[in-house]
């Protein structure tokens, strides 16, 4: 293992030489250039949003001082480690009408929103039982930069992808998706709970395993080329529950993942029994996992968790997406 993660560095310091020659390419060029690797989506750089005043370089925990600072000043009285702590970010992202809208950071606050929601939410269990491993993730967490977590995304991202490539089926289960399972699952329980699992305060990843499982896919305990194992018994692993750790475990297993910035796009290429993942183009965090469970024309509807839905329409859904995120398509 230390032999590769060498070897991926060296691949990683390339790939990032390349980033700092990147040409923006114009909006109207877009669709043309659809359909993409992540290594092609990489190193064209067409998951990093293009906001030259976005400083990388600042790290986690400064901006959660400044949303608390501005939680003080409007007298809002929320413990950072609480379950209402994760709705006040929420808003950040879902409301647009939101008081921190029109602030200096806002930007900043919503990427933290982005990341913390996703790495942490999706660890937090709803009954409050894993306080001490929040709150160890959290102090992690925030001595990071948004460049500490753009360099660390894109490391998975790109090794993971590699070792898919990989052409050795044995080290591999078979992982086929009936569809018609997966769906029936996904529309029965997009809006319910199956009381077999535990819920997480972000239960996208949660649910969309779920789907995979009751689809017909196996569990397993053993490690893949992206580190993790996938699996809900004994404790949940991180690709069971953190949506981008789910999507590096199924690139490494040789899914086929495509990158798409339009909804036209999007709408075009996924269909029924397809997963999509949500990944924010300036620190190519994943942040959240749906699921295709119907297709009329080009008109899609999806089943998820965090909000929970059931069969619904994601042109509605799906409105100001991918005005920030990439989608990744993970066909099973």
């Amino acid at each position: 293992m230390r032999m590769k993660k060498k070897i991926f560095s060296l691949l990683f310091c390339g790939v990032a030489l390349a980033l700092m020659g990147t040409i923006v390419i114009p909006a109207s060029n877009a669709y043309a250039e659809e359909g993409k690797t992540i290594s092609e989506l990489v190193k064209t750089d067409e998951m990093k949003r293009t906001i030259s005043t976005f400083n990388l370089n600042e790290t986690l925990g400064n901006i959660e001082m400044k949303i608390i600072a501005h939680m003080n000043e409007n007298a809002i009285k929320i413990d950072p480690e609480s379950f209402e702590y994760f709705e006040y970010l929420d808003g950040f992202v879902v409301n647009e009408n939101n008081i921190i809208k029109n602030t200096d950071f806002y930007e900043y606050a919503k990427e933290f929103s982005i990341i913390y929601v996703a790495r942490i939410g999706a660890i937090q269990e709803a009954d409050g039982s894993n306080k001490e491993e929040v709150s160890l993730a959290r102090e992690e967490l925030l001595k990071k930069s948004f460049n500490d977590i753009k360099n660390e995304n894109i490391s998975d991202l790109l090794e993971t992808e590699t070792m898919g490539s990989i052409n050795n089926p044995m080290s591999r289960r078979s992982t086929a998706l009936n569809v018609a399972n997966a769906v029936k699952y996904a529309k029965t329980y997009g809006k319910g709970h199956n009381i077999a699992f535990p819920v997480y305060k972000e239960d996208c990843t949660n649910f969309a395993s779920q789907i995979a499982f009751y689809g017909g896919v196996e569990q397993s305990s053993k490690v893949n080329g992206s580190g993790n194992s996938w699996f809900s018994t004994s404790g949940a692993s991180t690709a069971w529950k953190l949506a981008h750790n789910f999507a590096t475990y199924w690139t490494a297993e040789g899914k086929n993942v495509r990158g798409y910035t339009t909804v036209s796009s999007v709408k075009a290429n996924a269909t029924v029994g397809n997963f999509l993942a949500y990944s924010s183009r300036n620190s190519y965090q994943i942040h959240h996992i749906t699921f295709v469970t119907q297709k009329v024309g080009s008109k899609l509807y999806i089943s998820q968790h965090s909000t929970n839905r059931s069969n619904e329409d994601w042109d509605i859904v799906s409105a100001g997406v991918l005005n920030e995120d990439t989608v990744l398509i993970i066909k099973f």
